[in-house]
């Protein structure tokens, strides 16, 4: 596909936005129907503590964090489990997981909070390297203004040839784990 292939620009921005749609409900099908699998994965490290407990350096500012690493890690591990066609791709930017589709380059940034957390219904902090915009100075805004200290740093779509564009999806998936 090329940008050529459309008539105007608003076609070709209700395809992106249909594009965006599909790919946010493949990846929520495929989290709920592992829903199982999630939580027996999370839990997979308490079977085996002599191998963790007391060996990972914990931070006072952030005592969950690495419980919020296995949390991404098994979320990743899901998608890249029920989408083995889409391959990592090495962007130098972009969300933690960075994979290829015949349509897309789809980066997912997964954020992960245990119950409580006091900012888990305030907005998610995004890196400008984690969106897409058309316009190089542009920020993203809010009702309160710009968002962020730069504008977002990917491209709304990838050009890799003649006749091959696909297009920057970018997805976020928040995870929440009881105390």
């Amino acid at each position: 596909m090329q940008r050529s292939d459309f008539g105007t620009l608003q076609e070709f921005a209700q395809y992106i936005a249909q594009l965006e749609r599909d790919y946010t409900d493949k990846l929520f099908h495929a989290l709920y129907k592992n829903a199982g699998n999630i939580q027996a994965w999370y839990n997979e490290p308490n079977k085996v503590p002599d191998a963790w407990v007391g060996k990972m350096v914990i931070s006072p500012k952030e005592p969950s964090a690495p419980w919020e690493q296995v949390g991404e890690i098994v979320i990743t591990g899901v998608i890249n489990r029920e989408f083995p066609e889409w391959f990592p791709i090495g962007l130098p930017i972009g969300s933690e997981t960075r994979l290829s589709s015949p349509d897309a380059v789809i980066h997912i940034d997964v954020k992960t909070h245990k119950e409580g957390d006091s900012d888990l219904d305030r907005t998610q902090d995004v890196r400008p390297e984690q969106i897409s915009s058309d316009e190089d100075e542009s920020y993203v805004q809010d009702t309160r203004g710009n968002l962020g200290d730069s504008p977002p740093k990917l491209p709304p779509y990838y050009v890799f040839g003649p006749n091959l564009l696909k297009v920057t999806i970018s997805i976020f998936v928040t995870g929440l784990w009881r105390k």
